[in-house]
C-alpha cells in the first residue's frame, strides 16, 4: 500500500513550479497527467471540490488551442464516495491517531448531501434514494473501499475507509483505472432512477420485453373481438394491395382524397 510521503508533497507541478497543495482544488491534465493549482488556472473552479475525479481538464501546454479546457461530468456513486472519503480523511489527518474510517450515514452521506452541487452537475436527488445505493457501492467496490464492523449507525454498523491512503494519487486518472462503471448501482447519477421508473411503467422487471409481451396479449384479445364484428379484419385477398386500395376499402375514401394523401387515418 502506498502512503503519503515527502516525495509526492514536494514534487514541482503546475505553471508556477510550486509543489502540490493537498486539500485545495487541483486539476489533473488528462493528456500529461500533470497537476495544476486551482488558483493558477484561468478557468473558474468555484464549482469544484478537492479530490474531485469526474472532470476532464486539458492544460494550455497540451491543448492544441493553447487554452485551458475544463468539463465537469456527472459522477458515479463510486466517485461520490471516493471524493467524500478523501476529503474526510484529509480533514481528520491530524487526529491522534489519524481517523481513516467513517460512518456511511453520519459522515459520508452527510458530506455528499452538503456538497452535492460541487460534486456533480446532476440535479440533486433525494437522500433517501441514493443513500442505500452508496451503501452497496462502499461494501462491494473492494478495490477502492475497506470496512470494519464497529462504530457505524443503527442502519449500517460498518465504518468505511479508502484502500488507497496516498491522497496525492486521488484524481481522474486514478478513478479511470480503479472504478468499475459496468455495475448496475454504479451508473451515472439518475441512471438507476430512470431504470426504476421505466421498470414501474412497464410493470416491473421486464423492461421493453415485458411491455411488448403485455401489448401482444392485449392485442390478441382485441383482435378476436374485432374479427367477430368484422370491423378491422383484412382478408387474405387484400394482401398485396396498395395502401390506397386498402384505405379506400376500409374507410370509404377515394385513393386521391386529401385525407389519404396527408396520412390521416380515421377510425
Amino acid at each position: 500500500m502506498i502512503t503519503e510521503s515527502d516525495d509526492f508533497e514536494f514534487i514541482s507541478v503546475c505553471y508556477c513550479g510550486r509543489p502540490r497543495s493537498l486539500g485545495t482544488i487541483e486539476l489533473q491534465c488528462l493528456t500529461c497527467s500533470q497537476w495544476f493549482h486551482g488558483e493558477c488556472v484561468s478557468i473558474q473552479t468555484r464549482h469544484m471540490i478537492p479530490f474531485l475525479t469526474n472532470y476532464v481538464f486539458h492544460c494550455r501546454y497540451c491543448n492544441p488551442s493553447k487554452r485551458e479546457f475544463l468539463s465537469k461530468r456527472q459522477a458515479t456513486y463510486a466517485q461520490l464516495c471516493l471524493t467524500a472519503l478523501a476529503n474526510l480523511t484529509h480533514v481528520n489527518r491530524h487526529n491522534q491517531p489519524p481517523r481513516r474510517f467513517f460512518s456511511k450515514d453520519r459522515d459520508i452521506a452527510l458530506f455528499i448531501d452538503g456538497n452535492w452541487e460541487r460534486l456533480t452537475p446532476m440535479e440533486r436527488q433525494p437522500r433517501g434514494y441514493w443513500s442505500p445505493i452508496i451503501g452497496k457501492v462502499l461494501a462491494k467496490e473492494s478495490d477502492l473501499f475497506q470496512w470494519r464492523e464497529e462504530g457505524g449507525s443503527v442502519e449500517d454498523p460498518r465504518l468505511y475507509g479508502l484502500i488507497q491512503s496516498n491522497l496525492f494519487l486521488i484524481g481522474p486518472h486514478f478513478a479511470q483505472s480503479h472504478i468499475n462503471t459496468s455495475r448496475s448501482w454504479d451508473d451515472n447519477l439518475g441512471g438507476s432512477m430512470v431504470k426504476m421508473i421505466a421498470s414501474q411503467h412497464n410493470g416491473g422487471g421486464g423492461g421493453a420485453s415485458t411491455s411488448s409481451s403485455t401489448a401482444g396479449k392485449a392485442g390478441g384479445r382485441g383482435a378476436k373481438r374485432k374479427q367477430l364484428d368484422g370491423s378491422s379484419s383484412i382478408s387474405s385477398s387484400n394482401r398485396g394491395r396498395t395502401r390506397g386500395d386498402l384505405s379506400q376499402k376500409l374507410h370509404g375514401f377515394p385513393i386521391e382524397h386529401p385525407l389519404i394523401k396527408m396520412d390521416i387515418v380515421i377510425f
